[in-house]
């Protein structure tokens, strides 16, 4: 079972007052934020779940780390994209491609406090991929018009990973039969 880490939270914004720019910046301040918003979900479930809310959580997921850390992450990940696309934050092509290969990569070890099941990591790092792609469809189509070359490059890898391309080629060939 979960238990919250005694640490005091970190204000949500970059502590040395700079903007995150290399990989391991972006992917310490992501996790950290991750972090934050999964213990919030966690609470927020704890103590004031709906029960309607609750019975589909548990339908369409199952356990409640899992269901925490897909809204701390997704969320995250929303917001690092629409900076990215909106100029807020601007790394390099190859700081982006090497957080979306690093992050999930890391999750053991970032997630530690949170003491999820080695399952429930193994399902983050599973869906990484797949998840990535759906934020990125789901991007408002001004902001991927405009796409700046960081978001481009999240853009290319989402369509040239093995992950991805099996699914699309597994998809393909069902629709084609």
């Amino acid at each position: 079972m979960y238990r919250a880490p005694s640490r005091v939270f970190a204000p949500l914004d970059d502590r040395s007052g700079r903007t995150p720019r290399t990989t391991d910046e972006l992917v310490r301040e992501l996790y950290r934020r991750t972090v934050a918003e999964f213990e919030a979900h966690f609470i927020q479930w704890v103590h004031w779940p709906s029960l309607d809310e609750l019975d589909q959580v548990r339908q369409v997921i199952g356990v409640l780390d899992r269901f925490c850390l897909l809204q701390a992450y997704r969320g995250q990940l929303e917001k690092l994209f629409t900076d990215v696309a909106t100029c807020r934050l601007e790394p390099s092509p190859r700081t982006m491609l090497e957080l979306l290969e690093v992050f999930p990569a890391e999750a053991e070890r970032r997630l530690a406090d949170l003491r999820l099941s080695k399952a429930s990591l193994r399902w983050f790092t599973d869906r990484w991929a797949h998840d990535v792609n759906q934020i990125l469809l789901d991007l408002d189509r001004s902001i991927v018009e405009n796409a700046r070359p960081a978001l481009n490059a999240a853009i290319h890898w989402t369509a040239v990973h093995p992950v991805l391309e099996q699914a699309r080629r597994r998809t393909s060939a069902g629709i084609e039969k």
